[in-house]
């Protein structure tokens, strides 16, 4: 028994079996409607990632735990270690330097500083480059949902709730 349905036909499959045999066997388990949906709202998503954040990323200074973090980046930059020191003549001692041992920070994850070091020492230290490289993992976050969400295949309203819920939330773009 095959079970045919829009676009393709599953021979040696029957109706109850699991859909992990359509997906084994390099089929969609449900055809591709709205796909003319899932292109507008993709663009709509991106589009308006992209501008949600990156609009005016670099206008305000840094500040709290975004100039810790830069601090302890140049740190890195000029040592290639969590250094404590910034420079010369300023020590990164955060409450009283309840994380430094041995003039270096060991109880902070330091894939922050890693990541932004290269791009302090290459393209200048300013609000706007401090933010960029969390600015494109927010961007590259919102390329794996929607990357996802073409896996799924799912209806036009999925992709039209999607581009709403994810638009419409200001604390996640906040906390890019």
């Amino acid at each position: 028994m095959s079970i045919v349905t829009e676009d393709w036909t599953m021979p040696g499959i029957t109706e109850n079996a699991p859909i992990s045999d359509a997906l084994s066997a390099g089929l969609s388990p449900r055809p591709i409607a709205g796909n003319r949906a899932a292109k507008w709202a993709t663009a709509i998503i991106l589009i308006g990632s992209v501008l949600l954040i990156f609009t005016r990323l670099g206008h305000y200074a840094l500040w709290d735990d975004e100039a810790i973090t830069a601090m302890t980046a140049r740190g890195v930059w000029r040592t290639g270690d969590t250094s404590a020191w910034a420079d010369e003549h300023n020590l990164v001692a955060y409450r009283n330097g309840l994380l430094i041992n041995h003039f270096a920070d060991r109880y902070t994850p330091p894939l922050q500083f890693y990541l932004l070091a290269p791009f302090m020492g290459l393209l200048g230290e300013s609000s706007f480059v401090c933010r960029l490289p969390f600015a494109l993992c927010g961007v590259i976050t919102v390329g794996l949902m929607l990357r996802w969400l073409w896996r799924l295949r799912p209806e036009p309203l999925v992709w039209w709730s999607a581009a709403f819920f994810l638009l419409t939330n200001a604390s996640y773009f906040l906390f890019q």
